[in-house]
């Protein structure tokens, strides 16, 4: 039986044929269902988290391929990220994609924001995508690659409380443009996507414990639920492999019509 997937030239364009890609924030939610998208599509995955356990949780799993490798690294540290692009430099000639998942939020209004925290998600959000894509960019230029930085819904509309998170998915948004206004002539193409609502693991400990309603959350949608981490990770994956070859400064919103929904009405 021939091979549909190689024999189809748009098929074919979505597969990575073991070139590798990696993605940061890669232990849980978004980060992990790009890692897991990444292997079914044969990337060899080299997965980077904060959290030690990625080590196991990416090298040590057959679900991401006998090549793929997890690293620890803090990626809005600059040091941190320059070790992380020699230690994958030394294994790997050029990288086929880089995947910027690693955020967090903190919930607090601007009126009482304080500097040690605004700095704190500046910097895991907005900082850490510098870095990547400054650091890994000789490597994503041999390949004439891609970036993918997540940002959010939350960077093109204000919401009440999120001060920092808002202003710093804003401004990866606005960074994507700008980075990829510099490196198109070099082939290198940088997108963004703004995942609306996600069932993310963070997001199901905020409704256990009750910080959260997750039915406001699914009626400020058009197909009132929210998005799996997967189906986030397709269209992420999706950018950075060839199938999106003339996509480049894109902000892609994947939200279930959130912000084209003004709200259900009385």
């Amino acid at each position: 039986m021939p091979d549909r997937m190689n024999d189809n030239p748009t098929l074919a364009a979505l597969r990575f044929n073991g070139a590798p890609v990696v993605v940061t924030g890669a232990n849980a939610g978004i980060g992990r269902a790009c890692c897991e998208v990444l292997a079914d599509l044969d990337a060899t995955v080299l997965g980077v988290d904060f959290d030690s356990e990625i080590m196991t949780a990416i090298g040590d799993s057959e679900t991401y391929g006998v090549n793929a490798k997890g690293y620890v690294a803090d990626v809005s540290s600059e040091p941190a990220v320059k070790d992380l692009a020699s230690q994958i430099s030394k294994n790997h000639s050029s990288v086929a994609a880089v995947i910027n998942v690693a955020g967090t939020n903190d919930a607090t209004s601007f009126k009482i924001l304080q500097l040690e925290q605004w700095n704190r998600i500046i910097a895991t959000n907005l900082t850490s995508v510098f870095l990547m894509t400054r650091e890994f960019l000789p490597l994503i230029q041999i390949s004439r690659g891609s970036f993918v930085n997540i940002a959010s819904t939350y960077g093109w509309v204000g919401v009440r409380n999120n001060t920092s998170y808002c202003t710093s998915k804003a401004g990866v948004i606005n960074l994507t443009r700008q980075i990829a206004t510099e490196v198109g002539s070099s082939g290198v193409r940088v997108n963004s996507v703004c995942p609306g609502p996600t069932l993310t693991p963070r997001r199901q400990r905020s409704f256990d414990e009750g910080r959260s309603n997750r039915r406001d959350a699914e009626q400020r949608t058009l197909l009132g639920r929210m998005a799996s981490p997967a189906e986030i990770a397709r269209v992420a994956v999706f950018l950075a492999s060839n199938a999106a070859s003339y996509v480049t400064g894109a902000s892609v919103v994947v939200d279930g019509g959130q912000i084209a929904f003004i709200g259900p009405h009385d």
